[in-house]
């Protein structure tokens, strides 16, 4: 007996907290257009970071390109007066500088890209927001349709189940 009413008062829990978690459809919906909202915002805010990384990545590459005509430069100068040490040297880092002036422009490029990838991203978020937001009672009403749909259209129980009820009835001598 006292298992009878552990399990009863289990049930019975479950019951009340899966009726205490049950949530309104408005509810729903106006925490799901939160939720929305503040991914939307996030993006948005993430923007300028993308935009100093393009100008860092940007500035960078400036700088190395400086590094390079200055490599080159120097070792013309040291070509025009014969000091064949110092042209090594100057080629050997002009290599290095051209080196990273290739590696510098394709991480412009990407940090480019990936600027405008997050721009579109904000700009869909923002725009299935204010569409959620428009359909907002739309959402609702189906959100209560599909809440009510189960216990208008209960499903029909599986055909073994029916057939073990009526070999029960039938051994009883009810059937």
């Amino acid at each position: 007996m006292l298992d009878d009413l552990k399990t009863l008062f289990a049930r019975s829990w479950a019951s009340f907290l899966e009726e205490a978690s049950r949530r309104e459809p408005e509810d729903e919906v106006a925490g799901l257009l939160a939720s929305m909202r503040r991914e939307m915002v996030q993006a948005r805010a993430d923007l300028p970071l993308y935009e100093k990384n393009v100008q860092a990545v940007t500035a960078e590459l400036e700088r190395e390109r400086r590094a390079l005509d200055d490599a080159v430069r120097r070792g013309g100068m040291a070509s025009r007066i014969g000091d064949a040490e110092t042209v090594r040297v100057a080629e050997e880092f002009a290599g290095r500088h051209r080196m990273r002036v290739a590696v510098l422009e394709e991480k412009v490029r990407a940090a480019g890209a990936e600027l405008e990838l997050r721009r579109a991203e904000a700009a869909e978020m923002m725009k299935r927001y204010k569409e959620a937001d428009a359909n907002r009672f739309i959402l609702v009403s189906e959100l209560r349709r599909r809440g009510v749909q189960p216990r208008l259209d209960p499903a029909p129980p599986p055909p073994d189940v029916e057939d073990r009820l009526a070999e029960l009835k039938r051994r009883m001598g009810q059937g």
